[in-house]
């Protein structure tokens, strides 16, 4: 709602069914989108928790008591962000719009403060999961706000831009993974270049030495002790990837990486490392970085 001046095509969904049968059909039909919006991720978590409320009747997640039915529906979504990863290792960027709700935030070695932070849910708790889940989940957390400046003698404001910003602050939740700038002009061109960096394609180019610089050197196979250590990294990161793949349901127990879908494995060899990191941030957020 509220979209309509966007020349987009789009799917209204109203409930867990309707959201997880759109993304399967993302997933399984020939289609030439490259984006994916969810707006808003809130109401997503909604879905969730309605969708298990449903199943049990409950009439709040409260119902069940100890906590049991806010846990089930953290299950739930945490579900709906692993088919989330499978479009992206299809090759589709995943957006989450999401509102923000100011938390009281209460570190340890400091006094207390109010911080903008993610709205996943309606808990005002700081730790709450769904929203500590999907902060280290997505690749950036972006805070969209505006940059005002006041004129103290006119009283009168003599700059309101829209900007991104793309680092946490006392005031604000942000994070990014490929080193953008820490605030940035909230336009179109911006979102392209954070797609790029997603795919590897925003990466500068290397300088190349002018050619008086270059000094050949012939080519030498490696020792043995050195392709030694390549053989075992390369089956780490195998070992890595496949604990992955069986933890997220892509593979099961005892199967390898080569029995992976065709489209999983397909974007797995397009972009190799976004996967390994993707795998390893999965392994310690899972406490698995130990068996990985």
């Amino acid at each position: 709602m509220g979209t309509g001046q966007l020349d987009v095509d789009r799917v209204e969904a109203y409930n867990f069914e309707q959201v997880t049968a759109t993304i399967n059909a993302l997933l399984i039909e020939d289609h030439e989108y490259k984006t994916l919006v969810l707006d808003t991720t809130d109401n997503l978590k909604r879905y969730c928790e309605e969708a298990v409320m449903n199943e049990n009747n409950w009439d709040s997640l409260e119902k069940p008591g100890y906590g049991k039915g806010f846990r089930v529906a953290f299950e739930r979504f945490k579900l709906l962000i692993g088919l989330l990863d499978q479009l992206i290792f299809k090759g589709i960027n995943v957006v989450n719009i999401c509102h923000t709700k100011v938390l009281r935030i209460t570190p340890p070695d400091s006094a207390d403060y109010n911080k903008y932070c993610l709205k996943v849910s309606d808990s005002n708790k700081e730790n709450d999961d769904s929203r500590l889940f999907l902060k280290e989940w997505s690749d950036c957390v972006l805070f969209c706000n505006y940059d005002t400046v006041v004129n103290s003698s006119q009283q009168k404001a003599v700059k309101h831009e829209r900007v991104v910003h793309t680092t946490s602050s006392p005031a604000w939740e942000a994070k990014n993974r490929y080193g953008l700038p820490e605030a940035m002009p909230m336009t179109a061109e911006t979102m392209q270049a954070i797609f790029q960096a997603a795919q590897g394609g925003a990466q500068q180019p290397a300088q190349v030495p002018a050619q008086a610089q270059v000094e050949e050197v012939p080519a030498q196979a490696p020792s043995p002790a050195q392709a030694q250590g390549y053989e075992q990294a390369a089956k780490r990161e195998r070992e890595v990837l496949t604990a992955f793949f069986v933890g997220t349901g892509k593979l099961q127990p005892g199967q390898t990486l080569e029995d992976l879908p065709a489209n999983i494995a397909a974007a797995l060899k397009a972009r190799p490392q976004q996967a390994l990191d993707r795998a390893l941030a999965w392994c310690e957020q899972h406490g698995k970085e130990k068996k990985c």
